[in-house]
């Protein structure tokens, strides 16, 4: 048993969720060359990446099955359990919601309208960098723990869950003004499309907002 647990959690406590956050990052990383894909309207291209989020993404969550599996509930942590498990769950969330990104691209075959591209593109940029930014937050987890939590490493990280929010702020200013030029479009485009563009936009916004809840867990570490 003492060998699982140190086969599992190595020097860091946070190993297994660093392990699983890569598997994150290889998610987040398939967003740009997914539209990029869809705006060449290389069908072949965009199958293979859809298929590659898929994988991805389970390969995540088999991680955080062998996380729960295995952490033992007397287990001492520098932080709560129940705290770790639910910053797992967040992380979960994020490669969860790239995963829907390529579900609901592949329901229906998309044309993006010329109208939509530039915005529909800072917002695929947006999404990504705070995707990003909150995967480097979370890696700062052993510092952290070296650091007990406090001094200038807090206070570094607190800087950057901060930078995390403005970022999504301004992802959610793109989605407003993509749906308004959507609907300008009404003549143009049929109500199926319509549609569907409302929830690529919602889903790409919901990767920026499981991101962001991830860095506010990480947070919460700081202020107990």
């Amino acid at each position: 048993m003492q060998s699982t647990i140190l086969n599992l959690f190595g020097k860091s406590p946070f190993k297994p969720l660093q392990e699983h956050l890569e598997k994150v990052k290889e998610c987040l990383e398939q967003i740009q060359p997914l539209f990029d894909s869809l705006y060449k309207q290389d069908s072949k291209e965009f199958k293979t990446i859809s298929k590659n989020i898929m994988k991805l993404e389970h390969q995540a969550d088999k991680i955080k099955d062998k996380i729960r599996d295995n952490l033992p509930k007397n287990l001492f942590l520098a932080v709560n359990r129940r705290d770790l498990m639910n910053l797992l769950s967040a992380q979960d969330s994020v490669s969860d919601a790239v995963e829907d990104l390529a579900v609901v691209l592949n329901i229906r075959e998309m044309t993006v309208p010329e109208k939509l591209k530039p915005l529909l593109d800072n917002l695929v940029k947006k999404v990504v960098q705070v995707g990003n930014l909150s995967v480097e937050v979370i890696l700062e987890l052993n510092n952290l723990l070296e650091a007990s939590f406090s001094g200038p490493e807090a206070e570094k990280v607190i800087k950057m869950v901060g930078e995390v929010s403005t970022m999504e702020w301004e992802a959610d200013k793109i989605q407003y003004k993509l749906a308004q030029t959507l609907f300008k479009m009404e003549k143009e485009l049929d109500p199926v499309s319509i549609f569907m563009w409302m929830k690529i936009f919602q889903t790409l916004s919901e990767i920026a907002d499981a991101s962001e809840k991830v860095t506010k867990l990480l947070r919460l570490f700081l202020s107990k």
